[in-house]
């Protein structure tokens, strides 16, 4: 009886284990639903189609505040940027070759997240990224 009691615990255990760390990671796979979530966060959102490194992304660029894109962000600013592609075979392509260009958007002196997920390659601070959850 101890051990059929010890293996459910242990079963519960693990899937409670497991959908906290998917639910921990990365941005809203659904770009209008990210888009929606970091505006009501107050984040300065730009959302647009692009061509990046020669791949068709829709891509949006987000900073906390009233933001001018045109200058630098201040320091320590809470950012994301995140490229949707529409084949994950495109994102890992990408995320292997460009990621490294994608810092250029961290504002000096931030602690930021670079990653790949799915169809989607991202580079944003920990709130940034939660926020497009809308957490």
């Amino acid at each position: 009886m101890k051990k059929i009691i010890c293996t459910a615990l242990l079963c519960a255990l693990t899937l409670t284990l497991t959908f906290a760390l998917v639910s921990c990671g990365g941005p809203n796979s659904d770009e209008d639903d990210a888009v929606r979530n970091l505006n009501a966060a107050g984040y300065s959102v730009i959302s647009d189609e692009d061509t990046v490194e020669g791949f068709e992304v829709d891509a949006v660029l987000a900073y906390r505040g009233d933001f001018n894109f045109l200058e630098a962000p201040p320091a320590g600013t809470d950012f994301i940027v995140i490229y949707y592609f529409d084949e994950n075979e495109d994102a890992k392509v990408f995320f292997d070759r460009f990621a490294d260009s994608m810092k250029e958007f961290a504002p000096e002196g931030t602690s930021y997240k670079l990653d790949r997920d799915g169809d989607m390659v991202y580079i944003g601070t920990e709130a940034a990224i939660k926020a497009t959850n809308g957490k």
